[in-house]
């Protein structure tokens, strides 16, 4: 860094105070002796202002340098954990296409079974009234809302209710009319001969 030119005028307005009281020289009688001490001072001013913002420069290149490292670190922590979280989707994916390559043995299923089922759901489902009478019960003089017309309704969705949710009935055995066939006893005729014996 280039030492700046100052005025002899300045330089001794500068330090005049310094100049005076610590080296004692009187630059009224000595000029030329404050003046090279005023230009010492100056360029040991200069020295350490250069030094201080070099070591600045440096501090800052150094956090830079720490940013950019810190920014690079967390980068690379990212990258690995989407790396970490892809590799765990296609192991998944893997297990995932194993299991469907397995071939897989159903149960075997027979309308005995189906029918099985479909007589329990039925006999599961419990109608909200037993009877018609339960909707009779209510007083015919609580009119309030349209309890008539809301009863009348009631009865028909009881009636459409029951129409389709009555209990499978079970079947019975037909009693077998027939007649048992009898075998026919056959009557041999001799025309000639002796009869049989037996």
């Amino acid at each position: 860094m280039g030492n700046k030119k100052i005025s002899t005028a300045d330089l001794i307005r500068k330090y005049f105070d310094e100049v005076v009281t610590s080296s004692g020289i009187d630059p009224q009688k000595r000029p030329d002796v404050a003046l090279q001490w005023a230009r010492e001072k100056e360029l040991w001013a200069q020295e350490v202002d250069a030094i201080v913002q070099k070591q600045l420069l440096q501090a800052l290149a150094n956090n830079n340098k720490n940013q950019l490292q810190q920014a690079q670190r967390q980068q690379e922590l990212a990258l690995r954990d989407l790396q970490q979280i892809r590799l765990n989707e296609l192991k998944k994916r893997e297990e995932y296409l194993a299991t469907l390559s397995k071939p897989v043995k159903l149960p075997k299923i027979n309308k005995k079974i189906l029918n099985s089922e479909v007589v329990g759901l039925e006999l599961q489902v419990k109608p909200i009234f037993k009877n018609r009478n339960d909707i009779n019960n209510i007083s015919s003089t609580e009119d309030n809302y349209g309890t008539i017309f809301m009863r009348e309704i009631g009865r028909a969705l009881l009636d459409e209710y029951n129409m389709y949710h009555q209990p499978p009935e079970q079947e019975s055995l037909p009693l077998s009319t027939e007649k048992s066939i009898k075998s026919k006893r056959q009557r041999y005729f001799h025309k000639k001969g002796p009869k049989s014996r037996w």
